[in-house]
């Protein structure tokens, strides 16, 4: 036992308890004793060493590095934190190349990283991002000169100079850039055309990000044939509609499309006769400065498929747009509505809010002329489905139930309107299936939904909430945030 060998003596003791004489009680009671003494030792030394073990040790090494993998999927920069840890963790990431094939370049060491990376991907970069601080130090691009970039698959311009891209990165030919997965640019700084970053048909994108960058519409209409997924943002001149409309025509595999328009010019009435515009796999639709343009676009956009909608700061009226969806049954398979910043009736948002059955997020933020108080009223009130609607003539009578069963997540924040009855009463309906333990007939209502329980409730910046009530809505929900101002105007009031 004093030499710690556990095992060994846990099998003597038991021997010399084989040996002892019945009668003999003393004896086996002392060996009894030793027995407890050397297994609770056992289990202290079991402890101290699962303690200190390297348990990560044992693990393959192609399972450790699937498990890095997963762990810098969402933040690559993580690499240089998880190469600290230990010497082993250290030889297994600089030992493996595809973690360092991610090079972002700003004003922290530009010149040093780019040399580190390029040295430890063994020059096969896949994600390359330039941010705006670069632009004092685009001599560190020089560290990438004569480097072949035949493995890039992401080039992401930060609001950087695409003229230095091209004076500093010889090796970013024709070939480089077809194959190009996903290409983000931001080149605010330069008027000038980019052009040669498309140079053309034909492009491998399934991704591309235009902010404030010349883009050429028409020229560009057939050049992207897997484009998935596109975002635009900055001032419209001289451009058509039909220019615009024609695009996204031509791309009808968008999956996400994200527009933020502004400053249209129109020499011209917008032309009301043009073909609809089908996309048949729009998932995600977000819209920013929702203008005269947006309002003749929209209408023509047909999504049977949307389920994410957001639409930021409108200039122009919005209800046109919700009814059209409502008219094109795009509601139907809807499962986030935001809306920030809008003009807009309560009488569209309900149309639309009735088709949305399986809506899970409702945000209506900056929302005044009692419409929001409007649509939180309405949401707690029982209404009749669509297809006790349609029978209410045949069959005498409707099944009550209410808006978007499935909603959980609510937000109505900056709504000087809202009020505590509201909210209140949007509670205790989605807590109907937990409260009410009455049979439902399934005959008499087939399909019909229980309501979900509001999971989170937000609605800062709302004046006419009595904080007597959260208590009770804290009780009900499990997150609820109501800040009534911020510091800065609480500070400016006084």
């Amino acid at each position: 036992m004093k030499i710690r060998k556990y095992d060994n003596a846990l099998h003597m003791i038991r021997l010399a308890l084989d040996r002892i004489r019945a009668d003999d009680c003393k004896r086996r009671i002392e060996l009894e004793a030793l027995q407890c003494q050397v297994l609770e030792a056992a289990d202290e030394q079991r402890v101290r060493t699962s303690r200190t073990a390297y348990h990560f040790g044992k693990l393959p090494l192609e399972l450790a590095t699937d498990i890095f993998t997963s762990t810098l999927a969402d933040d690559r920069a993580k690499v240089v934190l998880l190469a600290q840890v230990c010497k082993a963790w250290r030889c297994t990431i600089l030992g493996t190349p595809h973690f360092w094939n991610d090079l972002v370049l700003s004003h922290q060491n530009p010149i040093k990283k780019a040399k580190l990376w390029r040295t430890r991907s063994k020059g096969r970069l896949v994600h390359l991002t330039l941010r705006q601080a670069l632009k004092a130090h685009d001599i560190a691009l020089d560290e990438l000169r004569d480097l072949s970039l035949e493995s890039l698959r992401t080039l992401c311009l930060a609001d950087f100079p695409a003229s230095v891209v091209r004076e500093h990165l010889p090796n970013l030919t024709t070939d480089v850039l077809r194959n190009l997965d996903i290409l983000q640019i931001d080149n605010r700084m330069e008027s000038r055309p980019v052009t040669w970053l498309w140079p053309e048909p034909s492009m491998a994108l399934s991704s591309l990000s235009v902010h404030f960058t010349p883009f050429e519409w028409v020229t560009l209409t057939d050049y992207f044939p897997r484009l998935e997924h596109f975002t635009f943002s900055g001032p419209l001149i001289d451009v058509p509609l039909s220019a615009i409309t024609d695009f996204l025509r031509a791309h009808a595999g968008l999956r996400t499309l994200s527009l933020s328009i502004m400053d249209f010019v129109y020499h011209r009435a917008p032309d009301l006769e043009q073909p609809s515009v089908h996309l048949p796999n729009l998932e995600r639709l977000e819209i920013e400065y929702h203008d005269f343009a947006m309002s003749f676009m929209f209408p023509l956009l047909h999504m049977p498929k949307l389920q994410v909608l957001n639409i930021l700061r409108g200039v122009h009226a919005i209800d046109t747009s919700l009814q059209h969806l409502v008219t094109s049954r795009a509601g139907e398979s809807l499962r986030e509505l935001r809306i920030s910043q809008c003009a807009v009736s309560a009488h569209c948002v309900l149309s639309l809010l009735q088709q949305a059955r399986c809506l899970q997020t409702l945000e209506l933020r900056y929302l005044g002329g009692n419409q929001a108080n409007a649509i939180l009223h309405a949401l707690s009130q029982p209404s009749p489905t669509h297809r006790d609607t349609e029978s209410d003539e045949r069959s005498g009578g409707s099944t009550p139930t209410i808006l978007c069963p499935s909603l959980t997540h609510v937000n109505f924040s900056h709504c000087p309107d809202v009020k505590s009855g509201a909210l209140m009463a949007l509670v205790k309906a989605h807590l109907f299936s937990t409260t009410n333990d009455t049979p439902v007939d399934t005959a008499t209502s087939p399909q019909s939904p229980q309501p979900a329980p509001i999971d989170t409730l937000i609605v800062d910046g709302c004046p006419l909430v009595e904080m007597e009530i959260l208590p009770w809505l804290r009780s009900k929900v499990r997150l609820v945030s109501c800040i009534y101002m911020s510091k800065k105007d609480a500070k400016w009031r006084r």
